[in-house]
Parts: C-alpha cells; structure tokens; sequence
C-alpha cells in the first residue's frame, strides 16, 4: 500500500510502497527506505538508497518521460 508520505507527496506517476518481506525480489535494495525507478519498458533505471530529495528524483523522471 501507499504511505501517507507518499500520498502528500503529491507526485504525477505512480508510486508503489513494497512490504519490507518482499524487498529480497530487489537486488539493488540494500537500504531502508529504497526507491527503484522503473522506465516505461518496466526495466530498472535508478536506485536510490535512504532519502532522496524529491527534486532529485522528479528530475530523473522528467528525462524518462522525453524518452520514446
């Protein structure tokens, strides 16, 4: 489910909160929190281990969504 942190986040793509027993499906997770940005295509683009601004991660967006 979506924690409150995310639903006032207030983000225009979806956002999915993974359950701490499933984060072994992730590799790339070696911290908590993790976010896991996934393209269009459903592959792993970025990894981000703790906080993240979320500046840092709408840019990261942005450039996914100029992509074809």
């Amino acid at each position: 489910g979506i924690t409150p942190e995310l639903q006032g986040w207030g983000a225009n793509y979806p956002l999915v909160a993974t359950p701490r027993a499933q984060l072994s499906r992730f590799e790339q997770v070696r911290s908590v929190p993790a976010r896991i940005l996934v393209d269009r295509k459903g592959q792993i683009r970025k990894h981000y281990a703790g906080i993240v601004a979320p500046e840092v991660m709408q840019q990261d967006v942005l450039a996914l969504l100029k992509e074809p």
